[in-house]
């Protein structure tokens, strides 16, 4: 059972981290992480938020905001190690789509030479569907603009952290007058770790620097931002999520494309659960990319070789540009 937490402690460490990619099977690192943790009843006990140097280049700026330069002074992450870890003992660790901040968590604490324990883990993304089946999507914004929340500036991890404790804070409302308890929740009777990795606290971190202009998206990120709603379900919602990560930082080979497949099978998801999440997402692409009214040849090729990142072939996007175009 999960053991509740004594008065005035934390029971959630809410985490985000901002990434070089979308997954750590091809290499991505880690490049900001933010823990907050809060009370059952909402109130923060502790921030924490570093830029860390992932010793390789940084990734899509455009989609993070970071520059090379920000992280070159910045804390690698093995010198962060005590710092994050003891962060995460004797809490349940939320995020929105907390699998994905779980699996760069595990590969750079793997890489170090540091092995948790198993984890009791919530997901404000997965909740969302649960508790708000009928909204368009379920991305952060669109669930915390649902709940009457600020949104958070995109993609800086503090932000991003501090507007998904607010969003677990009402679910957690929410759910409790629905009749749910935490371990309907959590999807089992877990208990917290008996015993916890004491490592050294370096203290050290490094702030992003704010107001900088990011770099114009291209193309098939801006189309992938504009996505409207593409239902799935409680399961699927993360994969959907990741599918998005993939194409917003424009990074497509055949590596990715393995490690999506992967990753589908590592989160539990069937075959043709996979191929279902990849007609619909291509499809919302092209919805999303005929909004204009048009698709030049550059364009198109940006929806060619998103296709092949969902291994589908050319034809597949004649098919989706036709259906749409004959509803227009």
């Amino acid at each position: 059972m999960v053991q509740a937490q004594p008065d005035g402690e934390a029971l959630f460490a809410v985490v985000d981290m901002e990434t070089t990619g979308f997954s750590p099977l091809v290499g991505d690192r880690i490049i900001e992480v933010a823990i907050i943790r809060v009370r059952a009843d909402g109130s923060i006990t502790d921030e924490y938020v570093t830029l860390v140097n992932p010793s390789r280049d940084v990734g899509a700026s455009h989609v993070h905001g970071i520059a090379q330069e920000d992280v070159d002074a910045a804390p690698t992450f093995q010198e962060i190690l005590g710092d994050v870890v003891s962060r995460l003992g004797g809490v349940i660790v939320a995020g929105h789509n907390v699998r994905y901040d779980l699996d760069f968590l595990g590969a750079e604490l793997s890489a170090a030479g540091v092995f948790l324990p198993s984890i009791p883990s919530l997901c404000t993304l997965k909740l969302g569907y649960r508790l708000h089946p009928t909204l368009a999507n379920h991305k952060l914004a669109t669930c915390c603009a649902a709940a009457g929340l600020p949104s958070a500036r995109v993609h800086e991890a503090l932000e991003d952290a501090g507007v998904t404790a607010q969003l677990l804070s009402v679910y957690m409302r929410e759910a409790q007058s629905a009749g749910m308890t935490i371990h309907d929740l959590l999807g089992a009777d877990l208990a917290f770790p008996a015993s916890w990795p004491s490592l050294p606290v370096s203290n050290r971190h490094a702030a992003r620097v704010l107001g900088r202009v990011r770099a114009e998206p291209p193309y098939l990120a801006r189309v992938v931002a504009a996505l409207a709603g593409m239902r799935s379900d409680e399961q699927v919602a993360p994969y959907m999520d990741l599918l998005e990560r993939a194409m917003a930082d424009l990074q497509i080979s055949e590596a990715e494309g393995e490690a999506l497949a992967i990753t589908a099978k590592e989160w539990g998801l069937s075959r043709e659960q996979v191929i279902s999440a990849h007609h619909d997402f291509m499809r919302a692409i092209v919805v999303a990319a005929l909004a204009d009214g048009k698709v030049t040849a550059t364009e198109r090729r940006d929806l060619d070789a998103a296709a092949t990142l969902l291994a589908l072939g050319p034809g597949m996007v004649d098919a989706f540009l036709y259906e749409e175009a004959e509803t227009i």
